[in-house]
């Protein structure tokens, strides 16, 4: 369900280093509202100093959507704009991809469309807070440094013109073509079959949605990875990336990407379309403090350090 590129630039947040205070990344939210609660008890998050950052999807598929809305209020907490922010924007504002809203998640909030209540005012109000998301947070490390937070992809064949460089070839990303919003757009907007790159590619690692990653599927993948390329768009001039949007069952992290989605609303006793109410033990929200590399997953039933699943 691709729709045009647009013509206006998508829009990049950059975070100097945070000195004061931690920095935490976590993988898709989806309305596990109570995973990210505990999380920042678990954590000692101190809402003054330190920052947590989503790969996007706050909403759809869990049980506290409107709840998680209420984050991107919070001065502590940023998101990236997912696909799923997409579908609920557009449903509201009548684009093109909010037909396909209610059918992935969002038939919680579509009575809000029509509603006259003080909830249906406060999600009204945060559609448009979230068309105001940045596509792409970059993230100065107080040890040197960078990393950048995006929610699915980059192509892995870049549109990308190095010609002014002596150092790169053409269609090699680096954090200069990062932080240019015009080169920067002309990569997210890179067309799969969903839609645009950014929020929607699962080029690298779709082989291991939902998979265990024992050795059977970590070998096929590592003969898929090598035949297709995947790892072309990695390089000494990109900083690492932290994303979401493809379910693993433990955080990947493969050569400059790490995939933090762990299916957080599959925690929980929800009956819903994408969860029959009976929670899989490895499900959960996955957090990692880029500092210190150290990984976290935590869920209504436990909290608890986690090791990311590393191919090179």
């Amino acid at each position: 369900m691709p729709k045009p590129t647009p013509v206006t630039a998508l829009k990049i947040q950059r975070l100097k280093p945070n000195t004061v205070g931690r920095d935490f990344v976590c993988g898709d939210i989806h309305g596990s509202y109570s995973c990210v609660t505990r999380a920042l008890k678990e954590l000692k998050f101190d809402k003054n100093n330190d920052r947590f950052i989503c790969a996007g999807d706050l909403v759809d598929r869990g049980p506290s959507n409107e709840a998680c809305l209420d984050l991107i209020y919070q001065p502590w907490f940023y998101s990236c704009m997912g696909n799923h922010e997409q579908l609920m924007i557009e449903f509201f504002n009548g684009g093109y991809y909010g037909q396909w809203w209610q059918p992935n998640g969002g038939g919680w909030g579509t009575k809000y469309a029509k509603e006259q209540t003080t909830m249906a005012d406060f999600v009204r109000r945060a559609v448009k807070t979230l068309t105001n998301l940045p596509y792409l947070i970059t993230v100065e490390k107080k040890s040197g440094g960078l990393f950048h937070v995006l929610h699915a992809e980059l192509p892995p064949f870049a549109p990308v013109d190095n010609s002014h460089r002596t150092d790169c070839q053409d269609g090699v990303i680096t954090d200069e073509v990062m932080a240019d919003p015009a080169a920067f757009t002309k990569l997210a907007t890179v067309q799969t079959k969903d839609g645009d790159m950014i929020t929607w590619g699962r080029y690298i690692y779709y082989s291991l949605y939902k998979q265990l990653l024992d050795d059977v599927h970590l070998r096929k993948f590592k003969k898929a990875a090598e035949l297709q390329k995947l790892g072309a768009i990695f390089n000494p001039a990109l900083s690492h990336i932290y994303s979401g949007h493809t379910i693993m069952r433990a955080p990947v992290t493969f050569m400059g990407q790490t995939n933090l989605d762990t299916m957080a609303y599959g925690s929980y006793r929800y009956p819903s379309k994408y969860n029959d109410g009976s929670p899989e033990l490895w499900c959960g929200l996955t957090i990692t403090e880029p500092e210190t590399g150290k990984f976290w997953l935590v869920n209504d039933a436990e909290f608890k350090e986690t090791q990311p699943v590393v191919i090179q």
